[in-house]
Order: C-alpha cells, then structure tokens, then sequence
C-alpha cells in the first residue's frame, strides 16, 4: 500500500480489494502510477532491485520493501504478483491459503460462560 501511495499521482484513488478465491484469501492493491514494465515484474521483488530511470526513481526507498514482501509471503505458503490495470497503474497482489478453522475446545465450562 505504501508504494501505491508513494507512485500514484496526487489526487488519484488507491484500491484495496480483499476475496477468498478457493482456500486462498486473495489481498490486491490497484494504483494509479506509472506502472512497472513486464521484463521488470519478477525483478522488482528482488533485493535492492529499483526500475531504472522513470518517474519511479522521484520517489526515496532502497528497493527492500517488495523483497520482503515476496519473503514473507512465500514463507507462508503463498504467492504474489503484479498485473496491469485497465487504464493505467499497477495491481499488486497477494495469495494465502486459508487455514482449516481449527477444532472447537471443550474448556469444561458452558458456552455462555466462555
């Protein structure tokens, strides 16, 4: 969300979307910036990886922020990607499987008492 702050231009709306698909929650934010071209999606999430010289390098950052963002993520078993938007921008977003609901507790007490 910060970085879809940081690139869209000032003025414009960024979205957050959230959906299950399947056992998955599915986490998407859609901006209003300048994009980030196809050959640079899966370098992005790289460390210290910036697009090269483009409106992008106006804004400050070490190029940390997506590649922890991919650890974190892969660390629990999902994925994340970009896609185009419609008119312009970038969507970035998240998957995560969506854990079994976990098995009620019998605490030895009635309910309404928990």
């Amino acid at each position: 969300m910060d970085n879809a702050v940081k690139y869209s231009p000032e003025g414009t709306t960024v979205v957050v979307s959230l959906r299950r698909e399947g056992d998955q929650a599915v986490l998407s934010v859609a901006d209003n910036g300048p994009g980030i071209p196809r050959n640079a999606r899966n370098r992005v999430f790289e460390r210290f990886y910036r697009l090269p010289e483009t409106t992008a390098r106006q804004v400050r950052g070490t190029g940390l922020g997506l590649a922890i963002c991919h650890a974190v993520v892969t660390a629990h078993g999902g994925r994340i990607w970009i896609d185009d938007r419609a008119q312009t921008g970038t969507t970035m977003s998240i998957a995560l499987p969506i854990p079994p609901e976990p098995p009620e507790l019998d605490l030895g007490m009635p309910r309404d008492a928990r």
